[in-house]
């Protein structure tokens, strides 16, 4: 399974944070996870191991024939069963590599090595580099912020949708307050009249 990340601004939503905790989620259940760093433009996942800053990664694998993939996919300090392929150096040509064939062959040998297959993009709105990923996904995770992310730009994603650019989008609301939850408040029970919930409401959208 490919699960992919996407927000619509970088280093705001919270999207590699979000991400490398659901597949440290996923390791502790047991099944084999493999963290795609697909950024490669602004790199993030970096950032939560530095002693990987220096390795290479998805871009050196796609301009250079003599790397194997075995040898790019590295052990994290966050589980044993979560590796780390890191997005590698910054290339002048990030589109023209995810294009590329040998990118979705990637994805597919990735698949028959692990149970889960999470890949870290670019934010969505700035470039198209998550577009030509997107479309190897089963599951796309849409990454907003609670208090920051406005709401019309939500419209961005059911138009993507609508449009076929996005498929089966799912989003995730992060940073989300204590105080937002329990009796009465915004994210937990009321009394009174039944509404449909967050979930039910961006179902409907699509």
């Amino acid at each position: 399974m490919d699960i992919i990340f996407k927000s619509h601004t970088p280093k705001v939503e919270g999207k590699t944070f979000t991400s490398i905790n659901l597949a440290m989620t996923l390791a502790n259940t047991g099944k084999k996870v493999v963290f795609v760093g697909a950024d490669l433009r602004n790199p993030q996942l970096q950032r939560y191991d530095n002693s990987s800053k220096s390795f290479s990664g998805v871009s050196d694998y796609l301009v250079n024939n003599d790397h194997q993939l075995d040898d790019l996919v590295h052990d994290s300090k966050f589980h044993n069963n979560l590796k780390l392929f890191l997005s590698g150096s910054i290339p002048p040509n990030p589109s023209e590599l995810l294009r590329q064939a040998k990118f979705e062959h990637m994805l597919k040998d990735l698949q028959t090595k692990f149970d889960y297959v999470i890949v870290d993009t670019a934010p969505s709105m700035l470039v198209t580099d998550t577009f030509l990923i997107s479309k190897h996904a089963e599951l796309i995770l849409y990454v907003t912020r609670a208090g920051y992310t406005e709401k019309r730009l939500l419209e961005f994603a059911v138009d993507s949708n609508n449009e076929g650019k996005l498929h089966d989008v799912s989003f995730v609301i992060n940073d989300v307050k204590n105080a937002n939850f329990g009796y009465g408040n915004k994210y937990g029970y009321a009394y009174g009249q039944s509404k449909p919930s967050l979930w039910e409401r961006f179902k409907k959208s699509f």
